[in-house]
């Protein structure tokens, strides 16, 4: 299925660039591209036909500046853009949310806490869970095992000192165990003091210390002011 889509997004990339030059440089259809999601998609909808090739075919291979690294930005671009094509044609087939669990799924079960013996592994895993950070799944089960993947990946993060994406994770993860289980439940609990610890990393102490407030409330409603654990 991926095979299928990769050479779409790199013919439909490639002819979309040449036909627009020198209006658009692949520099100027990055950008664009990376505006949103919807700009990613319409274009990839375009077809370019090209004159080398049968009307119903599409083409590859766009000239572009000289030198290894202007090649090197060609093919990142044109990866990315594939990822593009996949979900597209996710999405017109109805298989997205199905493939998307089945992602996260996968990343839920393999991705270790961030313990230093776990690095090589997170390192791995780490721009996956990037990507599923921006495919929030639909389904319930799916969410939390999402929320679970955001959880670990912020504990690497932070270790590695990638605090914007901590932040952002953390946050993502809270906001999803908040909706699902309520603010009371210890692994909502658990997502809201790394989103204080976020906090604390970034030097934001106020927002830091009234989460961390938060916590320490929501714990005495479930455990009681005697337990032993606080």
């Amino acid at each position: 299925m991926a095979l299928d889509c990769m050479p779409l997004a790199i013919t439909q990339t490639a002819a979309y660039i040449r036909e627009r030059r020198p209006r658009c440089s692949v520099w100027q259809y990055r950008e664009e591209m990376e505006q949103s999601r919807a700009s990613r998609t319409s274009l990839l909808r375009r077809d370019v036909p090209l004159p080398s090739r049968d009307a119903e075919a599409s083409n590859s291979g766009p000239e572009g500046p000289d030198g290894a690294r202007a090649f090197e930005d060609y093919i990142v671009a044109l990866r990315s853009f594939s990822f593009d094509a996949t979900l597209l044609w996710l999405e017109e087939y109805g298989r997205l949310d199905e493939v998307q669990e089945r992602f996260v799924h996968g990343l839920c079960t393999t991705f270790p806490t961030g313990h230093f013996e776990n690095w090589p592994t997170c390192r791995a895993l780490f721009p996956h869970a990037k990507g599923a950070a921006e495919q929030k799944p639909t389904s319930r089960s799916a969410l939390l095992e999402w929320a679970t993947v955001m959880y670990r990946s912020v504990w690497y993060a932070l270790e590695q000192g990638e605090l914007i994406d901590a932040l952002a994770m953390a946050t993502s993860s809270m906001t999803a165990r908040l909706e699902e289980l309520g603010e009371e439940d210890k692994e909502t609990s658990w997502s809201s003091a790394i989103v204080a610890n976020a906090y604390l990393s970034q030097g934001r102490l106020k927002e830091a210390e009234e989460l961390q407030v938060k916590v320490m409330e929501a714990s005495s409603r479930v455990l009681g002011e005697k337990h032993p654990t606080r």
